[in-house]
């Protein structure tokens, strides 16, 4: 993949970085175990999901603010 150049390349590559990064983290997160229905198939998943939500935003946002003030 092209990210461009210079900035917008490192900005790119820190993109892709850090999405590996995360679905590593989910991949490991997955293959452990806990004990009970509700708490694996439903509760950890649903703030697992809505946690990395707020998270990637937030990561986008401050990603997205740092490449255009550094322009």
């Amino acid at each position: 993949a092209y990210f461009g150049s210079g900035k917008s390349r490192i900005a790119g590559v820190s993109l892709f970085i850090i999405g590996l990064v995360i679905g590593l983290i989910y991949v490991l997160y997955r293959h452990m175990e806990n004990s009970g229905y509700f708490t694996n198939y439903i509760l950890i998943p649903g703030l697992v999901y809505i946690g990395g939500a707020i998270i990637g935003a937030v990561i986008a946002f401050l990603i997205f603010l740092l490449v255009i003030m550094k322009t």
